[in-house]
């Protein structure tokens, strides 16, 4: 990825998609460079571990932080994120 898209706290409450177009939560909290996500409670043991939330295998149900890098676009009613190689 060239650049990272510009978010901010507008973003909040939008629903976080995998680039396969799985819904895998929504933004919880956007402040500087930290993005909060909180995990759609039916997002599967794969796709938690294509995207690199293990924290998700433990039955975690927290907001869990992700990296700036990792999201591939900003959309008007969407988030995309890579998985944990972006």
């Amino acid at each position: 990825m060239d650049s990272i898209p510009p978010i901010d706290t507008e973003d909040e409450g939008k629903p976080v998609y995998d680039t396969d177009g799985t819904r895998v939560g929504i933004v919880t909290h956007v402040a500087g460079t930290e993005v909060a996500v909180d995990p759609d409670p039916r997002l599967t043991d794969t796709v938690a571990a294509k995207l690199g939330w293990s924290f998700m295998l433990d039955g975690s149900d927290d907001s869990y932080p992700i990296s700036l890098t990792s999201i591939e676009s900003v959309e008007d009613d969407r988030i995309v994120v890579g998985g944990k190689g972006s």
